[in-house]
């Protein structure tokens, strides 16, 4: 199956985004991984989701990629 179809199934909300648009939601995600494309005072992220053998989003995870200080304290 199409990982984009799976995607889209899993990522529904995404804050301050337009549910409407897939594509901008997916390259947001995407930009969350590199440092270059997101606020100075975030960490890069990765997002993942687990959908089952029929097609049914199980989970979703965000995973950062190291931590701010600010956010040890």
């Amino acid at each position: 199956m199409d990982p984009l179809l799976l995607v889209q199934n899993c990522v529904v909300l995404l804050i301050g985004r337009d549910p409407s648009d897939f594509e901008g939601r997916i390259q947001f995600l995407l930009e969350n991984e590199n440092r270059e494309y997101i606020p100075e005072d975030w960490v890069p992220s990765s997002t993942y989701c687990l959908v089952s053998d029929d097609k049914r989003v199980i989970g979703a995870v965000n995973i950062r990629h190291s931590f701010r200080e600010a956010a040890m304290s």
